[in-house]
């Protein structure tokens, strides 16, 4: 499996390729070895132990440390651009996100298949 493989899978554009828990513990040791991966761990780490000696964020406490723009979209990990959230409010943004991929994706395929019934029609006559 390529990296391309992995990236794609883990961002959840696609259904994940395996059948068996063994198969995919597998696929996320593999995943979660990538040096990139590690560098993007030990700094979501590093950030929270300091929002904790900072007192804003507590073990255990259901917040997560979130970023207003995305570490992938060049944000930074400033006071500016950081802020706290509960668990469920900082995985529902993927979340929104996933949803409208997903009507892309549904309203494309349905354009396809209508123009391919259109093609079949005009190739039949």
């Amino acid at each position: 499996m390529g990296d391309a493989q992995l990236l794609t899978f883990a961002s959840g554009d696609t259904k994940m390729p395996f059948k068996y828990l063994i198969d995919k513990a597998r696929y996320m040791a593999k995943y979660n070895s990538r040096p990139s991966e590690i560098r993007r761990r030990s700094r979501r780490n590093a950030l929270r132990a300091e929002m904790e000696k900072q007192g804003r964020v507590h073990k255990g406490d259901g917040k997560e440390v979130s970023h207003k723009i995305a570490m992938s979209k060049g944000g930074g990990d400033g006071d500016e651009n950081v802020c706290i959230k509960t668990q469920k409010e900082n995985r529902k943004q993927y979340t929104k996100t996933e949803r409208a991929s997903k009507k892309q994706v549904k309203k494309t395929e349905r354009a396809f298949k209508k123009q391919t019934k259109k093609r079949e029609k005009a190739n039949k006559k």
